[in-house]
C-alpha cells in the first residue's frame, strides 16, 4: 500500500467512525477530497513557502543589523561621540537598504 492508499483508507475509516457513514474507495467524494489536497499543496508551494522564506530572510537581515548596531555601540563606547557619527550614518544606511530590499 502506498501513501495515497493509506490516506484514502484513513479517510474512509474516519468518516465511518465519526459519522457512521460507509463510503467505498470509488466514491466520487474521495476524488473531491483528493482534489482539495492537490489545490492546498499547490497553494502551500506557491504562496506560503515563498512568504515563509521571505520572512526568514528579513529576520536574518534584522538580526545581522542588530548585531552590527551592538558592535558599533561598543566601538562608540570605547572611542567617544566624535567617532559615533560615522557609525550612526553606516547603521542608518543599512536600515534603509533593508527597507528597500
Amino acid at each position: 500500500m502506498n501513501a495515497p492508499d493509506d490516506l484514502i483508507g484513513d479517510m474512509i475509516a474516519e468518516v465511518a467512525r465519526s459519522h457512521g457513514v460507509a463510503i467505498s474507495r470509488d466514491d466520487p467524494i474521495l476524488a473531491v477530497v483528493l482534489l482539495n489536497q492537490v489545490v492546498l499543496r499547490r497553494y502551500l508551494e506557491e504562496v506560503v513557502t515563498p512568504v515563509a522564506d521571505a520572512i526568514r530572510g528579513a529576520t536574518s537581515e534584522s538580526i545581522r543589523q542588530v548585531e552590527q548596531f551592538a558592535e558599533d555601540q561598543k566601538i562608540l563606547d570605547r572611542t567617544g561621540i566624535a567617532a559615533g557619527s560615522s557609525l550612526v550614518s553606516r547603521s542608518s544606511a543599512g536600515a534603509a537598504r533593508c527597507l528597500e530590499g
